[in-house]
């Protein structure tokens, strides 16, 4: 059984590093590749938010219904996430992320069509269970290129793909709603639907195409080049011992430092889920009608997200120090959420905060993720990483479905922020109950 314990780059000879040039050119094949992979998984995923602004009223949904909708995304989507991370360790990334990406775009394609609201919570659920093992499994896949020196700024740079997908997929969605609304007599939302789920299929099917399983399959990297990052990869895996915080095997689930790992990405996760399913609907709250203003409106918390990302990300692995990169960013989102409740109708101070919260809380996301690879490997990497997102993304259920109900009950967005803000105050606690001896 292969076992894991925490490392620092003084637990490897220099001599053992690959070459940094190799790692760019990784860098930039590999993280484009990915990054557009995954804005193209979350405009699926999140573009119902915008069609709200429209469906609900053509389809006579309330708040409630679409909250419901929104949340069942992650019933499906958390219970195959650790399944979906061992096909991928056991079939390969080539054909499991092809299959996955095509099933998703078909079901998006579907939403083209539906009348009620239990066709609507159907293929909710169905996308769901199509992307479940995509973001996880492309977080094991990073283990496969990247020692643990590079995988903080590979991270951000994945990860950055959620706020790059509400800078593409806000004026998309916005323009499409706008635009195609009425031709041949159907309403706007069903074509964003329909161009979007077209746009996926194509790029699922370039998946199979672009796509290697791992060092030995990238045609791009000469032979001194991939045994160069094969040695580092696997003389960074033979230093490591059995941890003292996180055992492998069946004891994850006796873990305490699993649980607390739990912890963190759930209220993470609520933040998250919350802002993604929620910003057209808090910014058009300002006064802004047209869904295409309220598109390019919304990329600004997502392009200040960006920046916040990079910037810590590249700051947490150069210093080793992840529980204060992780905790900070927490707790100024959950402060600029909380502060964003007085200033509902101003439009310039509402944008000010939402940014700041978004940029918090995306960057909990690319630090977070180098935790997990400390202290497992393979197999068991496969399944913990799995078994996290799991257990976390049922906040993706929580949140969405949460804000829905309150809004319906008491007329107001107030109380659902309060709630999100303790959120993320509690998971910046829990992180840092985490040995910081953990690199």
């Amino acid at each position: 059984m292969t076992t894991r314990t925490t490392i620092s780059q003084a637990n490897i000879a220099p001599s053992t590093f690959a070459n940094d040039t190799t790692y760019r050119k990784i860098f930039i094949r590999i993280l484009s590749m990915l990054t557009l992979f995954l804005v193209i998984s979350y405009i699926d995923r999140v573009n119902v938010g915008f069609a709200k602004l429209r469906m609900m009223s053509d389809l006579n949904f309330d708040d409630a219904v679409y909250g419901l909708g929104a949340g069942l995304f992650f019933i499906t989507y958390s219970l195959l996430q650790a399944p979906s991370n061992w096909v991928i360790h056991r079939v390969g990334a080539r054909l499991t992320v092809s299959a996955l990406m095509i099933a998703w775009s078909l079901t998006t394609i579907g939403f083209f069509f539906i009348q009620t609201r239990w066709e609507f919570y159907i293929l909710r659920l169905i996308l769901g269970a199509a992307e479940a093992g995509f973001y996880p499994g492309m977080l094991l896949y990073l283990t496969y290129w990247f020692p643990s020196r590079w995988r903080g700024k590979a991270g951000a740079v994945f990860i950055m793909a959620v706020p790059l997908a509400g800078i593409i997929g806000g004026p998309l969605s916005g323009w499409l709603l706008d635009s195609f609304h009425g031709i041949k007599g159907l309403e706007g939302w069903r074509w964003m639907f329909l161009v979007e789920g077209t746009i996926s299929l194509v790029f699922g099917i370039a998946a199979w195409f672009l796509m290697p399983n791992g060092v030995k399959d990238a045609n791009w990297l000469s032979k001194d080049e991939k045994a160069e990052v094969e040695s580092e990869l696997s003389t960074e895996l033979s230093k490591m011992q059995l941890s003292p915080y996180l055992p492998n095997g069946w004891t994850l689930l006796r873990s305490g430092l699993l649980w607390k790992m739990t912890g963190v990405i759930f209220f993470g996760a609520i933040g998250l889920n919350a802002l993604t399913f929620w910003l057209p609907t808090l910014v058009s709250e300002t006064g802004t009608q047209s869904p295409f203003a309220v598109g390019l409106l919304s990329t600004i918390p997502y392009l200040f997200s960006c920046l916040c990302m990079l910037l810590v990300g590249t700051s947490s692995d150069k210093h080793l120090e992840r529980r204060f990169h992780i905790a900070l960013p927490f707790l100024a989102a959950a402060i600029a959420l909380a502060l964003s409740t007085q200033f509902q109708t101003n439009l310039v101070a509402s944008i000010v905060l939402l940014s700041v919260s978004a940029g918090g809380i995306l960057t909990v996301l690319p630090v977070f993720w180098t935790l997990p690879s400390t202290v497992l490997t393979g197999k068991h990497l496969a399944i913990g990483i799995g078994l996290i997102n799991m257990i976390a993304n049922s906040a993706g259920f929580i949140s969405p479905y949460m804000i829905g109900w309150l809004r319906v009950t008491f007329h107001s967005s107030v109380g659902a922020v309060f709630v999100l803000s303790g959120a993320m105050i509690i998971g910046a606690i829990i992180v840092l109950t985490i040995p910081k001896r953990l690199r």
